[in-house]
Formats: structure tokens, sequence, C-alpha cells
């Protein structure tokens, strides 16, 4: 698809904008994503690419005010869809809040507990299952107030989340299987 010369200046004059939200918004450390700083910059120019094509003027808005909503969600959604691939280590305390058991610490590394949690979150719906995946965004190295801003609420409700996911995943057959292997 042709760009028009509006478009091609948006983004020429706009590609800081992309440092901006990825500096703001992303902790980007070798031993928090796994990811290089370029891999997020990539994506974030297709979302300031995305965000110069749907940019409608008429609406009212400043095109900065859009591209960075535009921006984030296309790193957010590009993080979700390959969280399985990127996975750093656990930290005990995380794992004692999880389960509240000291010893899922010793038995888990983060890449089975992040697929112990996929297997088990089909079985919750609502808050719960909401909780489950708070958990999996606070493995993969996101702060509670990155992932309040993932789901647009308050990180009051992300807590409430998580504190019922962590109530339900300790009763969890599946999860205490493991732990009695």
């Amino acid at each position: 698809m042709m760009r028009t010369p509006e478009q091609t200046e948006f983004i020429e004059k706009n590609m800081k904008l992309v440092h901006y939200v990825i500096n703001t918004y992303f902790s980007v450390r070798s031993s928090n994503l796994g990811l290089e700083y370029d891999d997020l910059f990539q994506v974030g120019c297709i979302g300031l690419m995305k965000a110069a094509e749907k940019y409608d003027k008429e609406k009212g808005y400043k095109f900065n005010t859009f591209a960075d909503r535009v921006i984030k969600n296309n790193i957010i959604d590009y993080l979700r869809s390959s969280k399985r691939q990127y996975v750093a280590p656990v930290e005990k305390q995380l794992l004692e809040q999880i389960a509240q058991d000291d010893n899922i610490s010793n038995c888990l590394d983060k890449k089975e507990l992040l697929a112990l949690l996929e297997s088990v979150k089909e079985d919750y719906t609502g808050d719960k299952r909401k909780g489950i995946e708070v958990i999996e965004f606070l493995i993969l190295g996101y702060d509670i107030k990155k992932v309040s801003e993932i789901y647009n609420t308050t990180t009051k409700n992300i807590s409430k989340w998580r504190y019922l996911a962590k109530k339900e995943l300790v009763k969890n057959e599946k999860i205490k299987l493991y732990l009695s292997l």
C-alpha cells in the first residue's frame, strides 16, 4: 500500500516517539524480557506505520497521542504472542507468592511455570483467569503498574485478580500433582 506524503512525513518526524514509548513503558534488559532493544524498535516502527495509516485529523486529537497508543499496543501484542519464547529466571520470592509454598521454588523454573500456568488457565474464567494472566506478566518481568496499563485498570484490581488466582492455584490439582513428583 502506498503511503501519502503526509503519512510519510508523520513517520519520519516521529521516529523518536518509538524510542520514547519503549523507554517509558518497557524495560528492555537481557535479564528481563530476553529481547534486544532493536527487536522492540522494529515492532514499534511497524506500530508507527499503522498509526500513520489510520490517523484521522478530523477526530481532533494530535498524531503523537494517537501514535503513542498504537505503538504501545503493537509492542504489547508482539510480547503476548511471543511470551513463551522469551523466558528469564524466576525469583524465589515470586514463586513463593504464587504458591505460598516454599517447595515450589525448588522444582519449577520459569519456562515450566509458564507452561503449567498456561495449562491450568483454561480451567478458570473471569477475575481468576485474569489473575493467572497477571502472574504470567509478572513472571515475564512486568511490574504491577505496567500490567494495569495493559488491562486499562487500576493496580488495586490487578492485585485483587492476582490474589484470587493465587488462592485457586494453591488448590489446583494439576499443580498439586506436579509438586508431588
